[in-house]
């Protein structure tokens, strides 16, 4: 499965950095998609949008005033999915809340309204959300070094392949399903 290609354009606040954005961005449609819930594909752009001024997102059809972010989740109408989020947010849970919010739009439809199942999604859904993000971002750039190791040092031929047993060294496990 390839992943999806997050697009991010304009300036981020000075509290979250690109990675931290990326990582929440997909491990909300990770979270949709393990439930059986995400629209995504894996070669999907996902256009994140960041906006100086509110007034540039528009008026908000629900309350009439102005919101903080929206989403475009049809790719009948466009050519990626896309998420307008006001950089001028003044804090990083309230960014991060806006951004899963606004995934949790791309990933799912619902019937009838949307506003109320996706905020009560985005609630419930935060806590796990940012635990896998957290978990993503925790040593990425040594990750990027390891694929990037092993795409040069480790070239193959069918004939020089083999198993590295090294795999078998860590004995980890996963901590089983809770409610």
């Amino acid at each position: 499965m390839k992943t999806q290609t997050i697009d991010i354009a304009g300036k981020l606040p000075p509290y979250i950095k690109k990675e931290e954005v990326r990582a929440v961005m997909l491990a909300t449609a990770t979270v949709c998609s393990y439930h059986g819930h995400s629209q995504l594909c894996g070669d999907d752009r996902i256009k994140l949008v960041l906006t100086k001024t509110v007034k540039e997102l528009g008026k908000n059809d629900l309350t009439g005033g102005k919101c903080w972010g929206w989403a475009k989740n049809d790719l009948s109408v466009w050519d990626k999915y896309e998420i307008a989020v006001w950089r001028g947010i003044p804090d990083k849970d309230q960014f991060i809340t806006v951004l899963i919010h606004e995934m949790l739009h791309i990933c799912c439809k619902h019937d009838g309204g949307q506003e109320q199942p996706t905020s009560t999604l985005t609630d419930k859904l935060k806590p796990m959300i940012v635990a896998i993000a957290n978990t993503l971002c925790v040593g990425v750039y040594q990750r990027a070094a390891w694929f990037a190791h092993c795409k040069i040092a480790y070239k193959r031929t069918r004939k020089k392949d083999a198993y590295n047993d090294q795999q078998w060294s860590q004995r980890l496990v996963t901590n089983g399903t809770k409610l």
